[in-house]
């Protein structure tokens, strides 16, 4: 059987594994062409793993703008997918779009706040864009992944002065004092981000 999705996803997967890319690309491109007309294709949590396995071939092609598509696609099924957004502030960032890298990454760590290479990802975009400020922020959490949590705390601090009205910045504090075991400073910065920010479940979480 030709067209048996399960099997070709798996070969896709397979060539990705021995990075036969080439090969990978024509496998799940064929299981996307098999979901063009598929009235449930938004539901299918298959063929999310196979747009995400497109993107990070295509990154690994060195074709970005390919990626961003397949990304995308992959984030419809699941939006709460954060290695998908990863990729896609990589794809973004490879193709010179830095406001929608920093967009992506920006999504990836509000669903795993401890995404070290996110925030890495997040530095870099920043710095292309001439923000300073955020850029320290995002280095402040690397240091803060990394359990260098003095150094974070040092660079939070920074970024929360110039950054008065930034939650991301004061929700990074409060984590780096969290884990110093310094709570009530911890629970101060957790509140500002709730005032700044009402819809910040991390900080919400972490609060209670």
């Amino acid at each position: 059987n030709p067209n048996h999705e399960p099997a070709l996803t798996t070969l896709g997967n397979l060539y990705v594994e021995q990075k036969r890319y080439q090969e990978a690309v024509e496998v799940l491109s064929k299981v996307v062409s098999l979901n063009e007309k598929n009235p449930l294709r938004h539901e299918n949590r298959r063929l999310e793993g196979v747009y995400y396995w497109l993107g990070f071939v295509y990154l690994a092609l060195d074709q970005p703008q390919e990626a961003v598509g397949a990304l995308k696609e992959a984030l419809a099924i699941d939006r709460a997918d954060a290695d998908a957004y990863y990729l896609l502030g990589n794809a973004h960032l490879r193709s010179g779009s830095y406001p929608e890298a920093v967009a992506a990454y920006r999504q990836a760590v509000r669903f795993v706040f401890d995404f070290q290479e996110a925030y890495q990802g997040l530095a870099q975009a920043y710095d292309k864009i001439g923000d300073g400020a955020r850029a320290g922020y995002a280095r402040g959490m690397v240091a803060f992944t990394s359990r260098n949590y003095d150094a974070a705390i040092g660079d939070l601090q920074r970024a929360t002065q110039a950054l008065p009205d930034f939650a991301d910045a004061f929700f990074g504090l409060g984590l780096a004092y969290e884990r110093k075991g310094l709570k009530d400073k911890a629970i101060e910065n957790y509140e500002a981000t709730l005032r700044l920010d009402a819809n910040h479940f991390l900080a919400g979480i972490r609060l209670q």
